[in-house]
C-alpha cells in the first residue's frame, strides 16, 4: 500500500510537460487525439470541424456570455448573460434621465464590460481545439 501511495504522489507532484511537449498536449484533436498544428479549422486526420476563437470573440463582444455558450461553457455563459441583462436594465434606467455625464458613464460601462468579456472569451477559446 505504501508503494502505491508513493507512486501516486510522485505522479501528481512529478514534472509537468513544458515547452513543445506541453504544446503537443494542448493541441490534440478532441475526436481522434492526433497532435495538430495551431490555427486549423478542421482535423487533418478525421476531418472534425473546430470552433473558431474569432467567432467566440465576436459573439461575446455583441452580447457577453454568448461566446461562452458557443464554446460550450453553459454555466459560465448563462451567468454572464444574466449579469449582462441586469447591467443593461440598470443602464437603461440611468438613461431615463439623460445627462452628458450619464451618457458618458453608460458608454464607458458598456464598452469596458463587453470588451473585457470578449477578450476573456478569446483567451479561453485559444487554449485548445474544441469540436463543433
Amino acid at each position: 500500500m505504501k508503494e502505491i501511495s508513493e507512486f501516486v504522489t510522485a505522479q501528481i507532484e512529478g514534472p509537468k510537460p513544458a515547452g513543445k511537449l506541453k504544446a503537443l498536449f494542448d493541441d490534440l484533436c478532441p475526436s481522434c487525439y492526433v497532435p495538430l498544428e495551431k490555427g486549423l479549422k478542421t482535423c487533418t486526420h478525421c476531418q472534425t470541424g473546430f470552433k473558431v476563437p474569432r467567432t467566440a470573440f465576436l459573439k461575446s463582444l455583441l452580447m457577453p456570455g454568448w461566446g461562452d455558450l458557443y464554446l460550450g461553457h453553459r454555466f459560465l455563459g448563462t451567468m454572464e448573460l444574466l449579469v449582462s441583462i441586469g447591467l443593461w436594465a440598470f443602464l437603461i434606467s440611468l438613461l431615463l434621465s439623460p445627462t452628458t455625464e450619464t451618457l458618458i458613464a453608460v458608454g464607458i460601462l458598456i464598452v469596458v464590460f463587453n470588451v473585457m468579456d470578449s477578450l476573456l472569451t478569446l483567451h479561453m477559446a485559444r487554449k485548445g481545439y474544441m469540436a463543433k
